[in-house]
């Protein structure tokens, strides 16, 4: 499906403390969306945004990052290869959002913000259509 990665970079990062007071410890709230772009030459533009905002409302977080794929199959149906790639992309992204933000949240007098480790775990009827198509 995904044969190559031609780049990944950020678009957007907006880091906005809310508090005066470095507040830490409370659990993260994190929204994610991604657009999913085909392009003629066997190329998909994808776009994901991720919101954090912790529950003490002492920061939020905007991120969009962009990524370039090189897809090894005629697109069809998108819909159906939307679902097929999207926790795969989102598993290639997300470290290099995890990381920025660890980056660029330690500064002084704030800790810096450590996203957790997410799973991206593919449904088992998705897993099926990877197994037949690799088959055929």
């Amino acid at each position: 499906m995904l044969k190559n990665i031609v780049r990944i970079y950020f678009e957007s990062f907006n880091f906005n403390r809310i508090s005066d007071k470095a507040i830490m410890g409370g659990n993260l709230n994190i929204r994610h969306d991604m657009n999913i772009d085909f392009k003629e030459d066997k190329h998909m533009h994808v776009k994901v945004f991720f919101d954090v905002v912790d529950e003490n409302k002492t920061f939020s977080l905007n991120i969009s990052m962009v990524g370039i794929f090189e897809i090894e199959i005629a697109v069809q149906n998108k819909e159906e290869v939307k679902t097929l790639i999207q926790n795969n992309i989102l598993a290639i992204m997300y470290p290099y959002i995890r990381s920025h933000v660890s980056l660029m949240t330690t500064m002084p007098d704030f800790p810096p913000i450590t996203l957790p480790l997410l799973t991206f775990d593919v449904p088992a009827e998705i897993k099926e259509k990877i197994e037949k198509n690799k088959s055929e």
